[in-house]
């Protein structure tokens, strides 16, 4: 095997997909990254793996004859990005890759194709294509309201919910939701889940993505990459009934304002709960904090005529969706201090998308 290639391009390659490879691992292949060349089209595949998730990402080289290899992912990767920006030479003999950038040379043991696991394929018929900006657009409004934590199943996955007329994507962590919706004609009906990691992953695409699906499996495929990752089992909550739809009374403001009061009164919340209370009277809202070290209450004009209302939310997850919304005004409807509050952008007509944010609030004592 041996290419001439860019270094801008095969580090680009290698952090789309760097993030696949597992920190630890009781299998060694996993820990690499495969590289693999052909001279008909002179094209490098660079994939990884971890079992649950296989990415591959597609470039262009100076292919001077085919072959294949894998190297460590973490080596690789960490001396590709800290070469100067030139044309380097990787050539491999007997599993020795050698690799020549200016006056650098560098060699790494690889490992034969063969012992690399198999990278999967979705085969399904299914198939579904989405603007690759829409489905960029999709995942960053709502990924960020999914659970992080390592053993949060469904809730650490975003919902696929494919329509006949429309496209779908939904995440939660049981504290705030984000339900995204575009008008495009998917022609198929089905619910699919996907870990977070792998929406990280779809968002690097650059083109046009077809998704395919089977049982248990989906796939994304662009012109430069293709992610293949099994599907979370389990039951996405019935978001749907989630979303209240008796929420009455409507509050109006400035979003700069309410951002900045926030942050301003988050510093006097406590660690944990990181509480700020809302006290909403006639075109008035009050936002108050305190903790051990000290207080803050801070007034903004908005516009409101229900009932008065105190309501409290974790000021960091009100401040997650307020980072989401682009309009200068934004939406709040409540019913009462114990149910969950609707948000949601005074106009996006512009990008005939609909975006819809639930925040739970916090007990107040």
């Amino acid at each position: 095997m041996e290419l001439k290639i860019n270094k801008g391009v095969l580090e680009n390659l290698l952090a789309k997909i760097y993030p696949i490879v597992p920190t630890k691992s009781t299998m060694p292949a996993l820990s690499n990254i495969l590289l693999e060349v052909e001279s008909t089209d002179n094209k490098i595949y660079v994939s990884a793996t971890d079992l649950e998730t296989s990415a591959t990402t597609i470039g262009t080289a100076e292919v001077l004859q085919e072959g294949a290899i894998a190297l460590n992912g973490k080596d690789l990767y960490n001396i590709i990005r800290e070469l100067p920006s030139d044309t380097l030479e990787l050539k491999v003999e007997n599993l020795l890759a050698s690799i020549k950038c200016g006056k650098g040379k560098f060699t790494m043991a690889g490992m034969a194709k063969e012992e690399f696991p198999k990278l999967p394929e979705v085969k399904g018929k299914r198939k579904v294509t989405i603007p690759y900006e829409i489905l960029q657009r999709a995942i960053g409004k709502t990924m960020f309201a999914a659970s992080t934590s390592e053993t949060s199943g469904v809730l650490g996955s975003g919902l696929l919910d494919l329509r006949q007329e429309e496209f779908r994507l939904v995440a939660t962590d049981g504290h705030k939701l984000v339900l995204f919706k575009n008008p495009i004609k998917a022609g198929k009906i089905a619910t699919l889940l996907v870990a977070s990691k792998v929406w990280r992953e779809v968002a690097r695409l650059s083109s046009e993505v077809e998704i395919a699906f089977e049982e248990n499996k989906i796939g994304f495929r662009s012109n430069d990459m293709i992610i293949v990752s099994r599907l979370i089992d389990g039951e996405f909550p019935p978001y749907e009934v989630v979303i209240p739809k008796d929420n009455d009374k409507m509050l109006l403001i400035s979003k700069d304002e309410l951002v900045l009061a926030l942050r301003r009164a988050i510093v006097f919340t406590p660690d944990i709960s990181k509480l700020v209370k809302f006290v909403i009277k006639s075109n008035t809202l009050s936002i108050e904090a305190s903790s051990e070290t000290g207080e803050a209450r801070e007034e903004l004009l908005c516009k409101y005529d229900a009932e008065e209302l105190e309501i409290a939310y974790n000021g960091s997850y009100l401040l997650n969706i307020l980072g989401k919304i682009e309009t200068e005004q934004i939406k709040f409807l409540f019913k009462d201090p114990t149910s969950a509050a609707v948000i949601t952008p005074t106009d996006s007509s512009e990008k005939e998308e609909d975006i819809t944010y639930l925040l739970m609030p916090i007990r107040l004592e």
